[in-house]
C-alpha cells in the first residue's frame, strides 16, 4: 500500500483554513481559495489574530513587505506566503561565535 503525503504548502494550507473556520464561523464554507479580504467576516482585528496564529503555529514573522493584499487575499496565498518564510529562515545560515 502507498501512502502519499501532503506536500509542505498542503499541510500549511489546511492548517490555515482549520484556523478560519473555527475562528470565523461566518465565513461559512472555507476553502484553499475562499477570498479573505473584503468578505467583511475578518476585519483588521481579525487579520491580526491570523498573523499571531501564523507566528504561533509556524514560527513566522511577517515583515512589512509580505502585508501585500496578494499575500493574504486566501488561505492558499497565505500558506505560499508562510512556505517561503519558512524555506528563507531555514536556508540562511546561522552564524557561528568568533
Amino acid at each position: 500500500m502507498t501512502t502519499v503525503s501532503a506536500s509542505p504548502v498542503e499541510t500549511i494550507t489546511a492548517a490555515i483554513t482549520d484556523y478560519l473556520r473555527q475562528r470565523f464561523p461566518r465565513l461559512g464554507p472555507i476553502g484553499e481559495t475562499t477570498k479573505l479580504l473584503g468578505s467583511d467576516v475578518i476585519d483588521s482585528l481579525g487579520f491580526l489574530e491570523l498573523l499571531m496564529f501564523l507566528e504561533k503555529r509556524f514560527g513566522v514573522v511577517l515583515d512589512d513587505a509580505d502585508f501585500d493584499t496578494s499575500n493574504l487575499e486566501t488561505a492558499k496565498r497565505i500558506s505560499a506566503l508562510v512556505e517561503r518564510k519558512l524555506r528563507d529562515k531555514h536556508s540562511v545560515p546561522s552564524a557561528s561565535p568568533a
